[in-house]
């Protein structure tokens, strides 16, 4: 078995396009997806608050929510302010933090979460990655995949099974599906000899997980194209209020949540191996 080691990771991030990740880089590999269609690309610098999302790649901030009430949030298309090293931003009572540690060994995000009232909210790093039709997704501990679209039972079924559905990442049917992984808090995402390890932390009562889009050229209706999401989320649902008590996180002036993600970068010489 031919290990994996370890690649250090660059992450770019622009303040002013709500805080979006533009790059992040792991040697010579780019591991954000870039939306090729050259008019996404110009709409996405030109959107102010209260715009529709605009799909351009890279990884963008949801919050307070990722899909209702506000598609992608609020603060996806706002200006972001930088502190020292602390990016935040603030909508509609809604204020968030990022700080972003680099090391050799990958990696480490850390966000804080607050708001002028109690009220509930959700995160997601809307990360969506460029990978091959061989890409695969190996989660940690995790329950049982909940279906936010349409499950595609045919598919997983000609696949061999959910697990096996969701390990091939890159392949399968033409179509656009949305799961999330609760209490989930680490995937790798293998790619040949590359591999992308996120990992989530907070407090044990802290719910997190990861939401994946695995949109193979079924979504949109009138344009389709290839898109995998792989998004790190703070609470175990998509959209406020949530479906059950619990699943989103309780903030208040008082009371904030404090979370990390830590990316790392992993290569391997030659060879097959499991990550």
């Amino acid at each position: 078995m031919t290990p994996w080691h370890p690649v250090q990771l660059a992450l770019a991030t622009d303040p002013d396009l709500g805080g979006r990740w533009t790059s992040l880089r792991a040697g010579n590999r780019e591991w954000l997806w870039a939306n090729p269609d050259p008019a996404i690309a110009s709409a996405r610098p030109q959107v102010t608050p209260g715009d529709a999302f605009v799909d351009a790649g890279g990884g963008e901030e949801c919050f307070p929510c990722l899909r209702a009430p506000h598609d992608h949030g609020l603060v996806w298309n706002r200006q972001w302010h930088i502190d020292g090293g602390t990016a935040h931003v603030s909508a509609e009572g809604h204020h968030l933090k990022r700080t972003v540690r680099e090391a050799d060994d990958g990696l480490t995000v850390t966000y804080t979460a607050t708001a002028d009232t109690p009220r509930d909210v959700l995160h997601a790093t809307h990360l969506l990655l460029d990978l091959s039709d061989a890409a695969q997704l190996h989660p940690g501990a995790h329950r049982p995949v909940v279906f936010l679209d349409p499950r595609p039972t045919a598919e997983i079924e000609a696949l061999g099974g959910e697990d096996a559905w969701v390990r091939s990442l890159g392949r399968g049917h033409r179509g656009a599906v949305c799961y999330l992984l609760p209490d989930c808090r680490t995937v790798t995402v293998t790619d040949g000899d590359d591999a992308l390890r996120l990992t989530l932390d907070a407090a044990p009562d802290v719910p997190l997980g990861f939401v994946v889009w695995r949109n193979l050229r079924g979504w949109p209706t009138d344009g389709p194209y290839r898109s995998i999401g792989v998004e790190p989320v703070l609470g175990r649902d998509v959209s406020l209020p949530p479906s059950r008590p619990g699943d989103a996180v309780r903030v208040g002036p008082d009371a904030p949540v404090t979370w990390q993600l830590t990316l790392q970068g992993l290569r391997r010489d030659d060879g097959p191996a499991d990550a």
